[in-house]
């Protein structure tokens, strides 16, 4: 599985973490032999900010690693400074959805409400084009890079669902996200299909993991009447920490959220959002009805 600076951030600050767990070392010593706050150590922790070499020598002097596994850390924050290299969208994705692309390109479990659209990670290229072009917010020319770059989210993914250890990816849909024709009858048939074709195409896997396979989706249909997310999108992602964050976007911003209390909140809404969908055989028969009546 590909990784990049993210990721290795976040290893970094696990191992980091435990070095201090074992050497009976607090945040409030760390951060006084690196001369910063204990909130700039939480981050280190968390994978949040990298470490430069200078203040990771100074930590590991103070942790009492020896030489073996401190060039083994050494190595881990060397790649975990490392910009990531140019991409072909540029300056037409903002800054918050940068690090939306890192928290879900490291995420082990992705679980997504839409009550309007197909999610981005399984949308066909002529449906997230015609999405893209109905937003004023955007100029012309970012049209197409902003399409490269849903479509590296979906390679990402699918490079990582063909790996050693998937991650899973949870999609739950209002019944109106797969009966509005976004680009047409015939570009929403292809959308549809697309779908089925996603779960069929990882149906082997769920009886090698003994339960949901690495790609699930869900319908709340319009039978269900009202539910616990209604007019309420969100994604919930699971760091390989553990510790789930959740995401919301409105018209012209996005924000994270990670105190437990309100990610509890959101646990619970998912749970009843699931119990009130469909399952996902029921989903793939829906699904062609509404392809056929297209």
């Amino acid at each position: 599985m590909t990784q990049g600076p993210s990721d290795f951030k976040k290893s970094l600050g696990k191992r980091l973490g435990e070095l201090m767990e074992r050497a009976g070392v607090g945040k409030s010593e760390v951060a006084e032999a690196l001369d910063c706050s204990q909130a700039k150590v939480f981050r280190i922790l968390r994978g949040g900010v990298g470490v430069n070499p200078s203040e990771l020598d100074k930590l590991l002097d103070l942790l009492g690693v020896a030489a073996g596994e401190r060039e083994e850390l050494k190595l881990l924050g060397k790649e975990a400074k490392k910009r990531r290299p140019p991409t072909p969208w540029g300056t037409a994705v903002p800054d918050s959805l940068r690090k939306y692309f890192g928290t879900e390109e490291s995420a082990t479990l992705i679980r997504t409400y839409d009550p309007e659209l197909v999610n981005g990670l399984a949308q066909t290229e002529t449906y997230m084009r015609s999405v893209i072009e109905a937003s004023r917010l955007h100029r012309p020319g970012d049209v197409p890079r902003l399409v490269q770059a849903r479509l590296a989210r979906q390679r990402f993914l699918d490079e990582r669902l063909d790996g050693e250890h998937p991650p899973q990816l949870h999609i739950v849909l209002s019944e109106g996200a797969i009966r509005r024709e976004i680009g047409g009858a015939a570009a929403m048939r292809e959308q549809l299909l697309h779908l089925i074709e996603l779960t069929r195409n990882r149906r082997g896997a769920i009886k090698r993991r003994g339960g949901l396979g690495p790609v699930v989706v869900q319908v709340v249909p319009f039978s269900a009447g009202a539910h616990a997310a209604c007019g309420f999108p969100f994604t919930l992602f699971t760091p390989p920490d553990g510790n789930v964050v959740a995401y919301n976007e409105n018209l012209t911003d996005g924000l994270f959220v990670s105190e437990a209390g309100r990610i509890e909140s959101y646990e619970m809404t998912w749970q009843a959002l699931v119990t009130s969908a469909l399952s996902p055989q029921k989903f793939v028969e829906l699904l062609d009805t509404v392809a056929k009546q297209l």
